[in-house]
């Protein structure tokens, strides 16, 4: 979230910043500076340009070359399992971790069927309190999976423990791929 919210901020720090340099100007009777002037434009596109360079985008214009997928995503997303899933497109529906959910709409394979993305004010009502039950493992998660014709899912293992033990319990689902981030497990023919 930094990436986007520092520009943000940046910019809320020089104006702030112009606005406390005026108080000080008028306390001292020094002349009003116009509004526009060419240091403090400067100076912003300075801080812009900082932070700017610190994004993967930043780094792309600056040197040319693309960063790594993983330089530029956190150590918790699950680049293998997409990479797997990419491989072997899932048929029909995903259940996937929420915060999840947007990698694979953006990163996944075409046209994959996310159960829920991280926008979840657009998730049905229904939708999210399906998606509740079954990450929490309520009683009835599993005939939650089959009403919503889930074939394929995606967990995080750090935070999903009791679901993934769940899921290994029950015969219909096979663990298809496993690392330290995440595992996918598909519903057994």
């Amino acid at each position: 979230m930094l990436i986007w919210w520092t520009p943000l901020a940046a910019g809320c720090l020089v104006i702030e910043a112009n606005s406390l340099r005026r108080t000080f100007q008028r306390r001292q009777n020094v002349p009003r500076v116009p509004p526009w002037s060419h240091p403090w434009t400067i100076a912003a596109a300075g801080v812009l340009a900082l932070c700017l360079a610190g994004t993967p985008l930043g780094v792309e214009m600056m040197t040319g070359r693309r960063p790594r997928l993983a330089q530029s995503v956190s150590a918790q997303t699950p680049i293998a399992a997409v990479d797997w899933l990419r491989q072997h497109p899932p048929a029909g529906q995903v259940f996937n971790t929420f915060e999840w959910g947007d990698y694979l709409v953006w990163n996944g394979p075409p046209n994959i069927q996310v159960f829920v993305t991280s926008q979840a004010h657009l998730v049905p009502r229904e939708v999210w309190g399906d998606y509740m039950a079954v990450i929490e493992v309520a009683p009835d998660w599993n005939a939650i999976l089959n009403r919503s014709r889930v074939e394929t899912v995606l967990l995080d293992k750090k935070e999903r423990g009791a679901l993934i033990a769940a899921l290994m319990r029950e015969r219909r689902w096979v663990r298809a791929f496993d690392d330290d981030v995440a595992t996918i497990f598909t519903r057994h023919r």
